[in-house]
């Protein structure tokens, strides 16, 4: 810098610090002196406390090209105290290259200015840029959220796009893998089960020296997408891992509906050291619909708690086997009689809500020939025997008060079946009042139908 730009940048140093008016701003800026955009934007915070933002906007738009080398600078460095009000300034001067397509500054302002609908219009080189600030390659600013990126690569929904987040899941970190696994599954990105397997084994691999956060939202992308070569990994989670992750790959197993995954799924059922884990073989054995699963179920029926009963009815339920039709009824009644006049607990107690969806799990398991594709919950409909017993037992019963202790006080608290007995009353008049069946909910000859064979 000439000696004589010193003094005239000196000088600007000087006002910056004692009175900056707009007029003198300006005649600053028009003589071009060199190093004056950065004294500008340096000093901004007092020069905006003598005159008003639109007035230090026609500054910087004075000093061009020289301010926006400044602001692409201060952005792109990462500062947490500069980059977000250098993208704002270059964005209210309306700065555009020339290629907004292709120019990476460009997509960094619009992603730290939050104009994500904006990006999303760019294509994939804008994907590109988004992919490379998740990795840190091209830029590592903290104020860019991982999340709004990821669900800005959602919308774009393209295979650049979509390669964009196989690369991000090969080459980031344990936390960012699972992330972007999430969003690999809402996409249905069959084309990412290599990478997601790749990304399984090596989060498998770090859980040895340290926690892996984003194991679980990986097994359940390979279980969404369902590709039968992630089978035999998940397989090996049924015993090779920690709960979560089991839990997640039964699951993933079931949603896969291979028949290799049977056998590793009763085993987990009949399991009894970690019960937690059995409702999830149950949610599993159910999403596989193999009926070679129904003896288990039934048989694990009788001996389950009761949060993990309902998730056997469903599993059943999801199967569609008729013979399971006999257990699936016993519980039902269950649940609702014989009445007691001092219920143990409110859990005993059982709401319209909560049963409607299991009567129509009775109704598939039953009448699986004349669903045609009708969902279950629909199926209490069904003018049958059984589901007319039902809504007998409902249309008695009655309110309950059921004592409760919590943190040392007593209180009483009271269930009102109103709804529950009015629909089952409306119901049974539309069905023309069948009478309750007292030969115990099925015929004879139905109800052999329904037993389970001895082999």
């Amino acid at each position: 810098m000439e000696q004589g730009d010193q003094r005239a940048l000196k000088t600007i140093q000087d006002m910056l610090g004692g009175v900056f008016n707009a007029s003198a701003s300006l005649m600053l800026a028009r003589h071009r002196v060199p190093g004056a955009a950065d004294a500008v934007f340096q000093y901004r915070n007092t020069i905006l406390k003598r005159i008003d933002h639109s007035q230090y906007l026609r500054v910087l738009e004075e000093l061009k090209p020289e301010s926006v080398g400044v602001l692409l600078g201060y952005m792109e460095e990462g500062s947490r105290h500069h980059c977000i009000e250098a993208a704002e300034f270059l964005d209210e001067m309306s700065w555009e290259p020339k290629n907004p397509e292709t120019d990476r500054s460009f997509h960094l302002m619009l992603m730290l200015t939050e104009q994500w609908q904006r990006l999303g219009a760019l294509g994939d080189k804008a994907a590109e840029t988004m992919g490379d600030v998740l990795l840190g390659v091209a830029y590592r600013h903290q104020e860019l959220s991982e999340e709004k990126i990821l669900e800005t690569l959602e919308r774009f929904n393209t295979p650049g796009s979509r390669q964009v987040l196989i690369k991000v899941l090969e080459f980031g970190d344990v936390t960012l893998r699972g992330k972007v696994a999430w969003s690999l599954e809402y996409l249905k990105a069959k084309e990412a089960v290599p990478k997601l397997l790749a990304a399984l084994d090596l989060d498998l691999a770090e859980k040895k020296s340290f926690c892996s956060s984003g194991t679980k939202e990986i097994i359940s992308a390979l279980g969404a997408l369902g590709d039968s070569r992630a089978v035999t990994s998940l397989i090996k989670i049924l015993t090779d891992t920690d709960w979560f992750e089991r839990g997640e790959a039964a699951y993933s197993l079931g949603r896969l509906r291979d028949e290799r995954a049977l056998e590793p799924l009763i085993q987990l059922l009949r399991n009894r050291s970690d019960r937690s884990l059995q409702d999830y073989a149950a949610r599993g054995l159910g999403e596989l619909g193999n009926s070679g699963a129904v003896r288990t179920l039934l048989d694990f029926l009788e001996e389950c708690y009761d949060y993990q009963c309902e998730t056997v009815i469903y599993a059943l339920g999801k199967i569609g086997d008729r013979r399971a039709a006999h257990s699936v009824l016993k519980w039902l009644v269950k649940e609702l009689g014989p009445h007691k006049e001092k219920p143990e607990s409110w859990r005993e107690q059982r709401s319209w809500q909560d049963l409607h969806p299991l009567l129509g799990v009775l109704g598939k398991v039953v009448f699986q020939s004349a669903m045609n594709g009708k969902p279950s919950i629909e199926l209490l409909t069904e003018n049958t025997a059984i589901t007319s017993n039902i809504l007998h037992l409902f249309a008695e019963k009655p309110d309950v008060q059921v004592e409760n202790f919590w943190d040392g006080t007593y209180f009483n608290t009271k269930f009102d079946f109103s709804e529950g007995r009015e629909m089952a009353h409306k119901e049974l008049l539309a069905r023309g009042n069948p009478k309750y069946d007292e030969k115990g909910y099925l015929d004879e000859d139905a109800w052999t139908a329904t037993k389970m064979d001895n082999d």
